[in-house]
């Protein structure tokens, strides 16, 4: 059974003026100072919250309606001429990437 980051936080807060963060922790199979930061609100990675059957997060950006990747960092969109959104890959790309393609380097044989 999945249960939620909040509630598993009450619960190991909750705990802990009866035993030590390490004890807490050894119940579900984590140190005691990861317990003690979980408890505090931390968010804990991918491995830790295998062990700790919660789900996996995942962080989805929106931007004007375009969905960006988990784990993709972005600065800002930019709106092209032709009004398709677009997030740039150098500070000079002006147009989105139907307007002005990537075309390669030149010299390269094809």
């Amino acid at each position: 059974m999945l249960r939620s980051l909040d509630h598993l936080s009450t619960e190991l807060a909750e705990k802990h003026p009866i035993a030590s963060w390490r004890k807490i922790g050894a119940e579900y199979g984590i140190s005691g100072a990861m317990a003690r930061l979980i408890a505090t609100g931390y968010d804990p990675g991918k491995k830790i919250r295998q062990k700790l059957d919660l789900p996996q997060s995942a962080t989805v950006i929106v931007i004007l309606g375009n969905r960006v990747p988990d784990g993709t960092q972005v600065v800002n969109a930019s709106q092209c001429n032709c009004g398709q959104w677009y997030v740039p890959n150098h500070p000079r790309r002006l147009k989105c990437f139907v307007c002005s393609p990537y075309r390669g380097k030149k010299g390269i044989l094809k």
